[in-house]
């Protein structure tokens, strides 16, 4: 009979260091799961954060394109405008224009057509 309350006093013992041991583990398994999801969190909100940073400068370089955009498009006009107005006769101040006859153009494109016979025949004409 003492034999068997000492059994059961050393089972008793034994599973209770068990049943803390075992306890003691899930307990570090579940701090460290908090832990770890706890840094996920963190990281998590720091790259929204970045995330919505540069979603703010692809709007911001969308808007400068655009505004570039409109620049080349009215630089373009402003350079029709003034060529438009140039062949009209005018000019800027400190300017001078040179007109280019067409007949001339066109005598000259002859003369320069011409071989060396038709030149000799067209001086003794």
């Amino acid at each position: 009979m003492i034999a068997k309350k000492s059994k059961k006093k050393k089972s008793i013992f034994v599973n209770k260091i068990f049943i803390r041991f075992f306890g003691f583990c899930a307990l570090l398994v579940i701090g460290f799961l908090i832990f770890s999801n706890y840094k996920i969190y963190q990281k998590r909100a720091e790259m929204k954060s970045v995330i919505q940073e540069l979603e703010k400068q692809v709007q911001e370089k969308e808007l400068e394109k655009q505004e570039l955009l409109s620049q080349i498009e009215q630089s373009y006009e402003v350079d029709d405008l003034e060529r438009r107005i140039r062949e009209q006769g005018y000019k800027k101040e400190n300017e001078k224009v040179v007109v280019i006859k067409k007949q001339e153009q066109e005598k000259q494109i002859i003369k320069e057509e011409q071989s060396f016979l038709e030149k000799l025949l067209n001086k003794f004409r």
